[in-house]
């Protein structure tokens, strides 16, 4: 799993777009984190957040830049953090179209909830 991402991430950066490129970290840190390794986790959500950020992204990629991001933190064990990052991605789901909200359902459901993967 976390072979396949970081070959996906190496890829998506040589020949793919920012988009790809911040999908990709967000796969990875989503693959650290269900192998428990929260500080390689956090890396990769924050390179997905600084990419959205460096590329005016949407609401869209923001809110799951950021619901990540919190994710990690308060797997990290980091509360403070994990409330601030849980915040802005809230900020951010506000922000989505109607009907792309669908895709946001699983990630806002875990930011809400106490999993931390």
């Amino acid at each position: 799993m976390i072979d396949a991402a970081e070959i996906g991430l190496t890829y998506w950066t040589l020949a793919g777009t920012w988009l790809n490129q911040e999908r990709a970290e967000y796969m990875l840190a989503r693959s650290w984190l269900r192998a428990g390794e929260y500080a390689l986790a956090l890396g990769h959500a924050q390179r997905c957040a600084a990419i959205c950020a460096s590329h005016d992204a949407p609401a869209f990629e923001h809110f799951f830049a950021f619901a990540l991001l919190g994710i990690a933190y308060r797997a990290s064990g980091r509360h403070g953090d994990w409330q601030s990052a849980r915040n802005q991605a809230l900020a951010y789901y506000a922000q989505v179209p109607e009907d792309e909200r669908r895709w946001c359902a699983e990630d806002l459901a875990e930011l809400e909830s106490g999993a931390a993967a």
